[in-house]
């Protein structure tokens, strides 16, 4: 082990739900929990503190960044902007309410000198990157299900009443939109000429029933496949010219992105949660704690 921290130093104990963000020199991370989280800046060498920023309740999502900022959102649905190099309040972009429920709270993505903001409302706003100024908002008939995805110069997104929306990402504009068979869950990926996107009817991210890709436009569902048992990985991955999920039974599937047949798949004992890739090794990580180095 090349160094560690532990967060219970910082008060009550916490968790990290959000993925590690390198950023140069730095490892950033959020925590969340029942008393104030912070978010973190490490050196990435020496695991050294660089900076900490302290939030109430907590960050429980990813966080963005571009060249000198870092955004996070907040349970009480906030919009904080950091600087990069020392941690300190740039602007934020104050919420509508408190979520209870860290699965209604979304992670920002960033592009172009926006920052896309999901909140809890039924609502995605463009945030200009250096002045915190709202650009343009975008109403929903449902609450946001999915995570958003930003591909170009479109942002897609789904919803609880099982609609996939591509929006323009300057002005907002609906360009596209498809009805699910049910709710638009995780993160989405793209591969290739195709988004493919977890549905769940339960509108959670974890336990997906449904693995299913469209094309760019949502014009055509191209595939579905469906889980003999829930998908438990967090979200799709795309790995070279397949798509990876794993399941609660610790088997991982790699799917053929443009038609959906099954490539190979692998059993590794334990529910499957994270899946992290190079370009010959897949990285397989389960609740028993357990990681795995797998060359297919």
């Amino acid at each position: 082990m090349r160094w560690s921290y532990d967060i219970k130093q910082d008060g009550i104990p916490s968790e990290f739900h959000g993925d590690p963000l390198i950023a140069d020199s730095l490892v950033m991370i959020a925590s969340d929990g029942r008393g104030t989280g912070h978010v973190y800046a490490f050196v990435r060498e020496s695991g050294k503190l660089h900076w900490k920023f302290p939030v109430a309740r907590g960050v429980p999502t990813d966080l963005a960044r571009d060249e000198h900022r870092v955004y996070a959102v907040t349970y009480h649905d906030s919009l904080l902007c950091l600087d990069l190099q020392s941690g300190q309040l740039q602007w934020s972009v104050a919420g509508e309410t408190f979520s209870r429920n860290r699965f209604s709270t979304h992670a920002p993505v960033t592009a172009a000198k926006r920052v896309f903001f999901a909140t809890s409302h039924r609502r995605i706003q463009a945030v200009h990157t250096e002045t915190g100024k709202i650009l343009w908002t975008r109403d929903f008939e449902a609450r946001i299900s999915s995570e958003m995805l930003l591909h170009q110069e479109r942002l897609y997104v789904g919803t609880a009443d099982h609609q996939i929306y591509c929006l323009n990402q300057t002005s907002g504009e609906i360009l596209h939109q498809t009805a699910a068979e049910t709710i638009p869950v995780a993160t989405p990926v793209v591969s290739g000429e195709r988004i493919i996107f977890f549905l769940n009817p339960g509108g959670y991210r974890g336990g997906a029933k449904v693995l299913v890709g469209y094309d760019l436009d949502l014009q055509k569902n191209l595939w579905r496949a469906e889980a003999a048992t829930e998908w438990s990985s967090t979200r799709p991955y795309v790995w070279h010219e397949n798509v990876l999920v794993g399941n609660d039974l610790g088997e991982v599937f790699a799917f053929r992105a443009n038609d959906g047949v099954i490539r190979w798949s692998h059993d590794f004992g334990g529910v499957i949660r994270g899946i992290g890739t190079i370009e010959s090794v897949i990285y397989v990580g389960t609740l028993k704690g357990l990681v795995y180095a797998f060359m297919p």
